[in-house]
């Protein structure tokens, strides 16, 4: 095949390459690239260093374009732009990012940036939100019925578009009886099991349980049963994984599509981790209506 076939295409590399911050990993990490064009990646050189480099035909050229982006705060008293790390979200048009509602008790509308374009904190392009609008605010809005009390779904607006370059999510339209069993991943740049915040935003594979199992596993630990509504997709990871502090609003995906916003371990216990939680996720499916009315007719 030639090079061209394969522009725009994603890929993924693997390895057990050292991250920025000088930790060599215990287990092959990936990341999932897109393959551009020659006038695309002359281009992207240009517009981060000033002058233009030319790319031999021999080389393919890629780039991290992650689903997530990066909603943070910025605190001037820290240059570690990872702890300013607040939340991860989801870019599904050019000016819109879909994340979790309880993301912004962390998040002040004037303090707030949203990293876009790199799976590198350091390297994405900044944005600044214009509005966002939780799914409860939407609904009271349009007089109509609330069906839960909690729903942890939000989208943000961004004040201007970001670059055409930039690929956007594709929404799953699976059913959750569809997605039970399945092999699915989702991607952050949360803090890892032994509380490292790491720059480079990292993958990992989950799988989908039935409400059943789920609820059972919760009640192991916690000693009561906890309803698991329909709405809601639950995960293991195997060896375990678990949501940590930054994964919030993150995309679980299935297929290259999103499934699942993520929203938090559980149970909630005393220490942190424990490998016996499970990790619950906002289905998306159950809100489409809400989220095409938000960047339609806002």
């Amino acid at each position: 095949m030639s090079s061209e076939s394969y522009y725009g295409t994603i890929a993924l590399a693997a390895g057990w390459g050292k991250t920025l911050n000088g930790e060599t990993p215990r287990l092959m990490e990936t990341v999932e690239l897109t393959i551009l064009s020659k006038t695309e990646c002359e281009n992207k050189i240009e517009e981060q260093y000033g002058s233009r480099v030319i790319i031999d035909e021999r080389y393919l050229c890629s780039f991290a374009d992650p689903h997530a982006i990066l909603s943070s705060y910025k605190d001037d008293r820290n240059n570690q732009v990872e702890l300013d790390h607040v939340c991860t979200g989801i870019l599904i048009s050019r000016q819109d990012v879909l994340t979790a509602e309880h993301c912004f008790a962390n998040l002040e509308l004037n303090v707030t940036e949203i990293i876009v374009g790199s799976s590198d904190l350091n390297e994405g392009i900044k944005y600044y939100p214009l509005w966002w609008i939780t799914y409860n605010e939407w609904i009271l809005q349009k007089n109509m019925h609330r069906q839960f009390k909690e729903n942890d779904i939000a989208v943000i607006r961004l004040n201007t578009k970001v670059l055409e370059t930039i690929r956007l999510a594709i929404l799953s339209t699976l059913s959750t009886y569809d997605l039970y069993g399945l092999k699915v991943e989702t991607a952050g740049w949360g803090k890892s099991n032994n509380d490292r915040s790491p720059r480079i935003m990292e993958t990992v594979a989950l799988r989908v349980l039935r409400i059943p199992e789920c609820e059972h596993k919760i009640e192991k630990l916690r000693g009561q049963r906890i309803h698991i509504p329909t709405r809601v997709l639950c995960t293991v990871g195997e060896p375990y994984a678990l949501l940590n502090h930054g994964d919030s609003g993150g995309p679980l995906l299935y297929n290259d599509t999103v499934i699942g916003i993520n929203m938090s371990t559980c149970p909630k216990l005393r220490q942190q981790i424990h490998r016996g939680q499970v990790n619950l996720h906002v289905y998306i499916n159950y809100y489409r209506d809400y989220i095409i009315d938000v960047q339609n007719n806002f």
